[in-house]
């Protein structure tokens, strides 16, 4: 490693050099120069541990940036088929121009081609779209938790630390205990350590999903509203003490369906100022005209909506609890739903389950309670 200088110079993706990555006299020409340093030094006999070293990262952050390089690459080379292709060029043609085997360039003009290739860019705009209100804790189970593999998350937050996006690690301790839950967090540009450990309580989990590994995400729509008519309310009086918090739902009503679920904690918006807390169950036996039926334990006396919880200022989720990812069927906003326990318990790690808020585990007993 005589040259170790000359690697330094040379950099890595990483805020390497003084100009913003790109900014070549060609196209991705940081992309092309790393590749092509990281394959001399390779061809010298070099390991990735030895070139990791020169250039002073890790081995992780050598793997990452190779990643997205070829990401880049791969990408550059695929808006240059397709600008040659809507020339008139033939595939051969095409090929020949740009020094690659005709299958190569067949594959390069498929629509799957650019899907996959603007996965990593998808995800990194997820996360900077899930951070505008604090911090994204980005730790252990993360990639469980919003459906996508380990190795494409990490390669996401790379490319957003190399636009200037922080990541820092830290423990808290565990209240009542002697642990400690372990931090890994995503922070904006001017964020530093210090204001990140004093504001834990603006470090958010990731709000969106995704079922196709990347390609698109979603995230919590604005509640759909029922209308307080569709309502009844059972009186403490009338039985409604012995049900308290329980809700009867009409089957076969297509926005209030629980799909394969008998039960589930929801939360139900009416008339766009108030809302239905408690578990949804199916009942055979409303009156004609109501589709809910409300049990409480408080007397008869009030209009309808008094019964109610009033909705608050949030338009996205104005409920103030943790929506299940894709828990948004028609009417009903599931927080949990039959089975939804068990599943977590053996796919999500227990420092992911443990920053679930205080609301989450209420919900979890009160239903388990409400259900025996």
């Amino acid at each position: 490693m005589s040259d170790e200088h000359e690697l330094f110079h040379i950099g890595v993706l990483r805020k390497s050099g003084r100009y913003p990555w790109g900014s070549g006299k060609t196209p991705n020409q940081r992309s092309r120069d790393f590749l092509s340093n990281y394959d001399s030094l390779r061809k010298q006999g070099l390991s990735d541990t030895e070139i990791a070293k020169g250039w002073g990262i890790s081995t992780t952050q050598l793997r990452d940036s190779r990643s997205i390089a070829n990401n880049e690459l791969k990408k550059a080379n695929h808006t240059q088929a397709m600008r040659l292709k809507d020339k008139g060029l033939s595939n051969v043609a095409a090929a020949e121009k740009m020094g690659i085997p005709e299958s190569t360039f067949r594959s390069l003009i498929k629509d799957e081609t650019k899907e996959r290739l603007d996965m990593i860019d998808t995800t990194a705009n997820m996360l900077k779209d899930n951070m505008k209100d604090g911090y994204l804790d980005i730790g252990e189970g993360t990639e469980n938790w919003i459906g996508v593999s380990k190795e494409k998350l990490r390669t996401a937050v790379s490319k957003l630390e190399n636009e200037g996006y922080n990541v820092y690690k830290f423990d808290s301790p565990q209240l009542g205990t002697n642990e400690k839950t372990k931090y890994k967090v995503l922070a904006p540009p001017k964020a530093t350590f210090k204001e990140v450990v004093n504001n834990k309580d603006k470090i958010y989990l990731v709000n969106d999903r995704t079922d196709d590994n990347g390609r698109t995400f979603y995230g919590l729509q604005p509640p759909k509203n029922v209308s307080s008519k569709r309502i009844a309310i059972k009186y403490g009086e009338d039985g409604g003490a012995d049900q308290d918090g329980i809700i009867e739902l009409r089957p076969g009503v297509k926005d209030l369906s629980l799909g394969k679920s008998r039960y589930a904690q929801v939360r139900i918006a009416v008339d766009g100022t108030h809302y239905i807390k408690g578990v949804a169950i199916y009942s055979d036996d409303l009156p004609p005209g109501v589709d809910i039926r409300f049990n409480t334990n408080k007397p008869k006396g009030g209009s309808k909506v008094s019964y109610l919880k009033e909705m608050k200022p949030d338009p996205i989720n104005p409920f103030g609890a943790t929506i299940k990812l894709g828990g948004q069927k028609g009417a009903l906003n599931i927080i949990s739903e039959e089975g939804d326990w068990y599943k977590w318990s053996s796919k999500l790690s227990s420092q992911m389950l443990s920053k679930q808020k205080p609301e989450l585990a209420k919900s979890q007993l009160k239903l388990s309670y409400d259900i025996k």
